[in-house]
């Protein structure tokens, strides 16, 4: 869940001063948020009139907060309810060139709550005792009605069902896996990652077998660093994960936590020279179950900050000096010894001469490329040369070339559900620029019939070129690269 769900705002009319836009609410109907204090007098005011606290953290980008600002917290029943229990406050927890004196006023508190509840979701509810001690917290959608809302936040006044209560409790439970796994299912439910981490912990170690599919994929979802619990138990026991998961999952679950942590910091702090082999026998040493697979993982991520540091950083902007290819070789190795950037070099080649639009050295590199590494290159990347081959040359030893090689990339023609539509696509339009119609129209509809309902774009570009290839038309004119990508 990334951090924009389903709620809350503010109502402008009562005290909101960050917004000034009317509604149709008569004045008092909906929820008082307070104006003018801090919050430290928001806790005093609260506690003076033995009232709970609900703080509604908003982004002011967040669509679900706007609506809940403007169709939810006017409502008089709401109102009459939050009002009635609680002090109400809200926080913009980021920052725009537009805010006003009192959002200003709350900038470092905004940012604090923010770190010490770990808000990353928009928008999430803290709810606070009259003492001031948080007790409840809700993220996500709440309904689309007043009385959806007001159930929520009525579990902030009932003990039983106060989120901070109950997983605060958890130390008193480290026997009981019920009560962890309940636990670790509301932090996650509740993006609160830091508590998610914690229990999480205590939960592998209360398992008496945690290899059970709905465990598995629950510790998963919390683990946040290699030295969690978790993260152990993927890394040593990936055979028997795989085999319980049905799926070869558990090397994905562990290489982009150490590459996090072990391979992308040697380029973020500027160090050199990087050994690749250095890096596998530290890792061996710290990680002693890592298996080839989680290594070779690694090693994709490792190439790739080399390509992006030393290529794409310096060479792919505005006024950058043609790459001189020798000279990024010499550099490559003395800063990575051992390490061979040929292959690496060829296959960067047509992507930087597609991004300089210098068509004749892309489509030269493309081939090169695809003559030297074919088999060994991804499906998107066979895809992307062929399609820069099609687009911009005549050549038919070329195009027939690349349509060798775009034909790996496309299912049996009997498979009619299956294949990549992009890649068909790519496919047809060579065999149609090499006077091959009638084949091409019928690749180009198989292409069509798997994204006719999904993907209008694609449905639309598709059906275009149907009818060009029928009318003998060219396909390759008015289909800007860019814009290929966009409808891709």
């Amino acid at each position: 869940m990334k951090s924009i769900l389903y709620l809350v705002l503010l109502i402008p009319i009562l005290g909101r001063a960050q917004n000034s836009k009317k509604t149709l609410y008569e004045i008092g109907s909906g929820i008082h948020f307070e104006s003018g204090l801090s919050w430290q007098e928001i806790r005093e005011t609260a506690k003076a009139e033995n009232k709970f606290i609900f703080m509604d953290c908003y982004a002011t980008w967040c669509g679900p907060c706007k609506f809940m600002s403007d169709s939810i917290f006017p409502l008089k029943e709401v109102g009459d309810f939050m009002n009635d229990h609680f002090i109400s406050v809200a926080v913009q927890t980021d920052q725009t060139s537009k805010d006003g004196d009192e959002i200003r006023k709350w900038y470092g508190d905004a940012k604090s709550i923010g770190e010490m509840y770990s808000i990353s979701s928009f928008p999430t509810y803290l709810f606070f005792s009259p003492e001031g001690r948080v007790v409840h917290r809700v993220v996500g959608a709440t309904g689309r009605t007043g009385k959806d809302f007001i159930a929520r936040a009525k579990e902030a006044i009932d003990p039983k069902k106060q989120y901070y209560t109950y997983i605060e409790n958890y130390k008193m439970h480290l026997k009981d896996s019920e009560y962890l796994r309940n636990a670790l299912a509301m932090t996650l439910n509740s993006g609160d990652a830091k508590n998610a981490e914690d229990i999480s912990d205590s939960y592998v170690d209360c398992l008496m077998n945690p290899f059970h599919e709905y465990n598995l994929r629950m510790i998963h979802a919390a683990v946040r660093s290699t030295k969690d619990k978790g993260f152990a138990l993927f890394l040593k026991n990936g055979s028997r994960i795989d085999s319980v998961l049905h799926n070869e999952v558990a090397t994905s679950w562990v290489w982009p936590l150490l590459a996090k942590e072990e391979v992308i910091p040697l380029f973020s702090e500027g160090k050199s020279p990087i050994v690749w082999e250095k890096i596998v026998r530290e890792l061996k040493i710290k990680y002693p179950t890592i298996n080839a697979k989680t290594i070779e993982s690694l090693y994709t991520i490792f190439e790739y900050q080399i390509v992006t540091k030393e290529i794409r950083q310096p060479y792919y902007k505005k006024n950058a000096p043609i790459a001189n290819w020798e000279e990024i070789f010499r550099q490559i190795k003395r800063l990575y010894p051992g390490y061979n950037p040929t292959k690496m070099i060829a296959i960067e080649k047509p992507k930087y001469y597609e991004y300089r639009k210098m068509w004749p050295e892309c489509v030269k590199e493309a081939l090169c490329c695809l003559d030297k590494y074919g088999n060994q290159l991804s499906i998107g990347n066979l895809n992307t040369f062929a399609w820069n081959v099609f687009m911009h040359s005549g050549d038919r030893g070329m195009l027939s070339k690349a349509l060798e090689w775009s034909a790996h990339t496309i299912p049996d023609s009997s498979d009619h559900n299956e294949g990549v539509p992009e890649y068909i696509d790519t496919y047809a339009n060579l065999l149609y620029k090499l006077g091959r119609r009638e084949n091409a129209i019928f690749w180009e509809k198989r292409a069509l019939g798997l994204v006719e309902e999904s993907d209008s774009s694609l449905a639309i570009n598709f059906r275009i070129s149907i009818d060009r290839m029928a009318k003998g038309e060219s396909t390759w004119k008015g289909r800007n690269k860019m814009e290929e990508y966009q409808l891709r």
